[in-house]
């Protein structure tokens, strides 16, 4: 029971994660950071054993179905965002943070064009490139805070 609820804590922060980018807690921003995205990059980079294919599945569901998307857009993109990050995680993880760092803008910049890629092609219509660019900029922006603070949460459990 105990390590089942060890492999349901990354799903539900993830979930409270997507839920705080849809209830727009950073309004007050002109664009607003993603949280969804950074955890996924650092798990899949330190800790790929805490973040499951069917975590991912989950969580871009949920988030299609309270954000009003196709549901699956989101998963698809989670998927080949977190195939994407293993590929090439051998050659990151053990890197210094600016590399890491540098890998992350990359991640985010792929994740803007991939979700931008599939909003145009399902919705038909002409969508803006430019939320998505400096939402994912903010993030990139940032991750050192971010990286800091999933570390220091990481160490006390």
């Amino acid at each position: 029971m105990k390590l089942f609820l060890h492999q349901l804590n990354p799903l539900l922060i993830l979930l409270l994660c997507d839920i705080l980018d849809r209830i727009h807690i950073f309004r007050f921003l002109p664009w607003e950071p993603l949280l969804t995205l950074p955890l996924i990059y650092h798990w899949a980079i330190y800790r790929p054993e805490l973040l499951s294919i069917f975590t991912l599945l989950i969580l871009g569901v949920f988030d299609d179905a309270i954000g009003g998307g196709f549901l699956g857009q989101t998963s698809l993109m989670f998927l080949m965002l977190y195939a994407g990050v293993l590929l090439q995680k051998h050659h990151i993880k053990d890197a210094r943070f600016s590399s890491i760092w540098k890998g992350f803008a990359l991640f985010m910049l792929t994740a803007g064009v991939l979700e931008w890629v599939i909003a145009k092609s399902l919705y038909k219509q002409i969508v803006s490139l430019n939320i998505f660019i400096f939402q994912n900029l903010l993030a990139v922006l940032l991750y050192p805070w971010f990286n800091k603070l999933i570390k220091t949460l990481e160490k006390r459990n």
